[in-house]
């Protein structure tokens, strides 16, 4: 029998000559693609362990840079998460110059969190061009096209990763998210009940269909989809804030104050995301704390930073002029 290989295919060399080794780190891309924090840290030790049974597998090195990328924010501090990640996916190009795997985590911590934007589209474009069926490489460039002035392009990017992985909750997720920074919010809340029907406790996705219900003025429904979230087991504290700027929508001040003030003893002990504390502030009118809070997310790196000129969530800061000097600093377009 002949095997003919075109495309994609031509010329694939084995990523490891160790069977364990590539079977322990499908397992780690089986949990990776949960996006929760147990299927991260999960993810992690079976990258590590492929890794035992082959010290030279690049793709493990790769796995284990967007095990931080992800874990990055939500779960670990950016500015403690992300120069891991650029680390191991440097060990990775080390081992395999043209790897895109390692090329896209390269692009995520230039467009998340070191902000050099211009490279790190370029990072992922190049992905794109080695390789055009993964879907990882469309999805992290729809994530920092709009940063550079491309949201549109953004929004098609997100498209063409489902296209490729259809059961992947996170290119779903942002699916929602372009839409609601494209200001369609019907279309992020169709898009969001898909996302649903392939993970119901995907906790980020509640935060953008409450968040586009609030941009549509429906503060109830908001608060209802923002406390649901909440209301898993896998919720991350710093999107309590969500549910303040729905309380503060609808006159609980009272309620939306007391939300505010534990998350930002919280902060004191732990990691809680400051641009979304910053956010609730902005709900409350309390401006001068919101921009004290955006400046802690500066000195963070956290990467919700980059979305500060499309998020509605900081509408209320728009026209004060600390608003436009932070987008020029972080170099926003």
């Amino acid at each position: 029998m002949k095997l003919q290989l075109t495309g994609d295919a031509a010329g694939v060399v084995a990523p490891t000559k160790s069977l364990d080794a590539y079977t322990t780190y499908l397992k780690g891309r089986f949990h990776f693609n949960k996006f929760s924090e147990v299927g991260l840290r999960k993810a992690y030790d079976l990258f590590q362990n492929a890794l035992l049974q082959d010290p030279g597998f690049a793709r493990a090195y790769a796995g284990i840079a967007d095990v931080w990328c992800d874990l990055a924010d939500d779960w670990v501090p950016p500015d403690d998460a992300y120069p891991r990640a650029k680390s191991a996916a440097e060990r990775a190009l080390q081992r395999d110059p043209e790897l895109a795997d390692a090329m896209i985590s390269i692009g995520k911590v230039l467009s998340w969190h070191e902000w050099k934007f211009a490279d790190g589209v370029r990072h992922v474009e190049r992905a794109v061009a080695l390789s055009p069926n993964n879907a990882e490489a469309h999805w992290v460039l729809a994530t920092a096209l709009p940063v550079v002035g491309r949201l549109a392009d953004g929004i098609a990017a997100v498209r063409r990763a489902l296209e490729l992985d259809p059961l992947r909750v996170e290119y779903f997720g942002w699916a929602t998210r372009l839409l609601l920074y494209a200001k369609d919010y019907k279309a992020a809340i169709a898009q969001g009940a898909e996302t649903f029907e392939i993970d119901e406790k995907y906790g980020r996705g509640f935060v953008f269909v409450g968040s586009a219900y609030l941009a549509q003025g429906d503060a109830e429904q908001a608060l209802d989809w923002f406390q649901r979230g909440q209301g898993l087991d896998t919720a991350v504290r710093s999107y309590d804030a969500m549910i303040v700027r729905a309380l503060a929508s609808l006159g609980r001040r009272e309620e939306a104050e007391e939300i505010l003030a534990r998350l930002e003893g919280e902060s004191r002990q732990q990691y809680v995301r400051a641009e979304y504390l910053a956010m609730g502030h902005a709900a409350v009118g309390d401006l001068d704390r919101a921009f004290d809070a955006l400046e802690r997310a500066y000195q963070a790196r956290s990467a919700g930073l980059i979305y500060l000129h499309l998020d509605p969530g900081y509408e209320p800061l728009r026209t004060d002029p600390r608003y436009t000097e932070l987008i020029n600093r972080i170099g926003l377009r």
